[in-house]
C-alpha cells in the first residue's frame, strides 16, 4: 500500500506501510476505508491511499495447507539433518 502525500514545499513523498486486514476485504474496501478515515483525523491532510493488488496476501497463500508428500519430504530432511548434526 502506499502513500503520497503533499510536502510543505509542495512536492510529494510516498510511504509503504503494512496492515493486517480480514481476509474477506480487498484492496478497493481499505482504499475507500482509508480515504474516508484520514479526512477524520486530519482535515489538513490530502492523502491518497493506492494499494496494490498483487501485493495482497491471504494466510492461505502466504501458508498453504501441506499434503501428506509434502509432510513426508519435510520429516525426511529434518532425520537427515538431524543426524548430521548429531555426528
Amino acid at each position: 500500500m502506499g502513500h503520497r502525500r503533499s510536502a510543505p514545499d509542495g512536492g510529494s513523498f510516498s510511504l509503504r506501510a503494512a496492515l493486517c486486514l480480514p481476509s474477506s476485504c480487498n484492496s478497493t474496501d481499505f482504499e475507500s476505508i482509508a480515504s474516508q478515515l484520514v479526512p477524520i483525523l486530519d482535515p489538513n491532510t490530502l492523502l491518497t491511499v493506492t494499494v496494490n493488488p498483487s501485493e495482497c496476501y491471504t494466510h492461505d497463500t502466504v501458508l498453504p495447507d501441506l499434503d501428506a508428500g509434502s509432510i513426508a519430504a519435510i520429516a525426511g530432511f529434518g532425520l537427515l539433518i538431524g543426524d548430521f548434526i548429531g555426528t
